[in-house]
């Protein structure tokens, strides 16, 4: 099942963008683009097989925060995880 990769590569994707991104956390903006964006990589690495860029953070993602990205990286694989 390509779920697993996948999803560990979310989870590695959440933690070097903690590691690298310059979000403070304080406000944070509207995040259904950015949700958007990571669900699409999900859906086409899952689609391809690949894993995501751990090193890439979604142009819409730019301006949230790493706690509220790495949150969303985790919902979005835990949606797919429950439908697949």
């Amino acid at each position: 099942m390509r779920t697993r990769p996948v999803a560990s590569a979310l989870c590695g994707a959440a933690l070097l963008l903690g590691l690298t991104a310059c979000g403070d956390g304080d406000s944070e903006p509207d995040t259904s683009a950015c949700r958007e964006a990571i669900t699409r990589d999900y859906e086409s690495a899952m689609a391809s097989g690949t894993d995501i860029q751990d090193s890439v953070r979604p142009a819409p993602c730019d301006e949230v925060g790493d706690k509220t990205l790495q949150k969303i990286i985790k919902e979005v694989a835990a949606e797919h995880r429950e439908h697949s």
